[in-house]
């Protein structure tokens, strides 16, 4: 993850951080760093019907 990012939102570290989360391993991986770098993760996963993976990526995003 970028050190610039990360100096910044070391800045809000008392706050949880809400994340965006597709379901994918870049998403999952981004989650994993903030978490082991102390951060509270809130991960948000919008469910979208018109998706051919949604059933999978949802499943993956209530995984992180």
């Amino acid at each position: 993850m970028n050190e610039k990012f990360l100096d910044f939102i070391h800045d809000f570290s008392d706050v949880p951080l809400a994340i965006a989360v597709s379901g994918g391993v870049d998403s999952s991986v981004a989650v994993y760093i903030l978490k082991q770098q102390g951060f509270e993760v809130l991960a948000l996963h919008m469910k979208s019907p018109n998706s051919e993976t949604a059933e999978a990526d949802e499943r993956r995003a209530r995984e992180i």
